[in-house]
């Protein structure tokens, strides 16, 4: 085995275990915020009100009402559902191996945790 192959090698086991940091990182960020996100809404729950404003016209009164268990059981299919289809759709391009892997888990995560 030459110099210039055990280099390869070295670099290629360093690249592998940097995009497994990578994607966990990514990935249990996503976790952590989906949890909180059902966390909270669990604990919140029996201290809101039956209903909920759901939708404000454009004077900024609330026009719209729904159930409140409805809405944060719709929130939480939002926060955990959106990211979770980026993960999947992402999948097939497998994402975290090209040159945006960065501004994608950045956009990715950021989306998770802004709407959480």
């Amino acid at each position: 085995m030459s110099a210039t192959t055990t280099r390869d090698q070295s670099e290629a086991g360093l690249e592998s275990r940097v995009r497994r940091a990578h994607l966990g990182l990514v990935i249990g960020t996503f976790v952590l915020a989906a949890l909180a996100c059902v966390g909270v809404a669990l604990f919140a729950a029996g201290d809101l009100p039956s209903t909920m404003a759901t939708h404000f016209g454009p004077s900024g009164q609330a026009d719209r009402f729904t159930d409140t268990r409805w809405a944060l059981l719709l929130q939480t299919l939002v926060t955990v559902g959106v990211p979770l289809a980026l993960f999947v759709v992402l999948r097939a391009g497998e994402w975290w191996r090209g040159e945006f892997a960065r501004s994608t888990s950045a956009f990715v995560v950021g989306l998770t945790g802004g709407l959480t």
